[in-house]
């Protein structure tokens, strides 16, 4: 027993120093990649998004009201989704997910000229993509609208 909680209490400093390695790590990788900038743009862009679902509830008359409305809006947004909130989730879930050798190696590329293209290149990218999902998403919507307007419609089958 005394021999199993000697190698315990001898090992602990070294795990704790092998976490704090990888957090480290993780926290240059967070960095590298301009991650709290990314942040900053996504809670931009679902501001917009938000602002657009907004002007379309209220009724043009209440331009008053959706200004106060999307002012709180906002500021829940950037206190709930700010990076102060996000960067430990993120740490975490890089934590859990990758090993410490694994995020050196990705940390690597993204400190290579391809890797910083790619960051460069990334908001670009995901709007690009957003841009081109919109009208996906759009014949999606209407095909489940037809799909559970017809499925309301129809009359229900017993089991």
């Amino acid at each position: 027993m005394r021999i199993v909680l000697l190698f315990a209490v001898g090992l602990a400093p070294v795990l704790f120093a092998d976490e704090a390695s990888k957090i480290a790590h993780i926290n240059e990788l967070l960095d590298v990649t301009n991650a709290a900038q990314m942040q900053k743009q996504l809670i931009g862009q679902a501001q917009q998004v938000a602002m657009a679902q907004l002007r379309n509830s209220l009724p043009a008359a209440d331009a008053e009201r959706a200004a106060a409305v999307q002012k709180r809006v906002f500021a829940l947004m950037s206190e709930q989704l700010g990076w102060e909130k996000m960067k430990p989730i993120c740490v975490k879930a890089y934590a859990d997910t990758f090993t410490e050798p694994e995020i050196d190696d990705i940390l690597a590329f993204y400190k290579s000229p391809a890797g910083q293209t790619m960051i460069q290149k990334m908001p670009s990218l995901m709007a690009n993509v957003m841009e081109q999902m919109q009208g996906q998403m759009a014949s999606f919507m209407q095909q489940m609208k037809q799909m559970l307007d017809t499925e309301t419609k129809a009359p229900q089958r017993k089991p």
